[in-house]
This record gives C-alpha cells, sequence and structure tokens, in this order.
C-alpha cells in the first residue's frame, strides 16, 4: 500500500496486490488487477468500476 491510498471497510484486497499512490478502493469493493490502476485511481464495487475523477476541494485553515 503506497503513500495516501485509501482502503475501505470489508474490501478484498488479493495477495501481491500493489496500490499505487492516492487509490481509493472503496467500502466492500474488489480491488482489480495490478495492471488495471494507476496512481490516483478510484475503485467501487465489486466488480470494480473505476471512477474516472474525484472532485477536488480546496481547503482553508482558519486560525
Amino acid at each position: 500500500m503506497s503513500h495516501r491510498s485509501f482502503v475501505g471497510n470489508g474490501s478484498y484486497i488479493p495477495d501481491g496486490t500493489i496500490l499505487p499512490e492516492r487509490v481509493l478502493v472503496g467500502v466492500h469493493t474488489h480491488a482489480p488487477k495490478n495492471e488495471r490502476m494507476e496512481s490516483g485511481d478510484t475503485w467501487l464495487g465489486s466488480p470494480p468500476i473505476h471512477l474516472p475523477a474525484r472532485e477536488k476541494v480546496a481547503a482553508t485553515r482558519n486560525g
């Protein structure tokens, strides 16, 4: 599992899977094969469905 990746509860990640940086694997998702995953991908479901983009929100800090 690489930097800033996330694996949801109940997800299945097969042995030998390499998660690139910034990959999100949703809750109860079966991770796709290594050759299908790229940095920044989002995967949901079983079988996994690739979501093409996530919304980016700029955060500000008060204080």
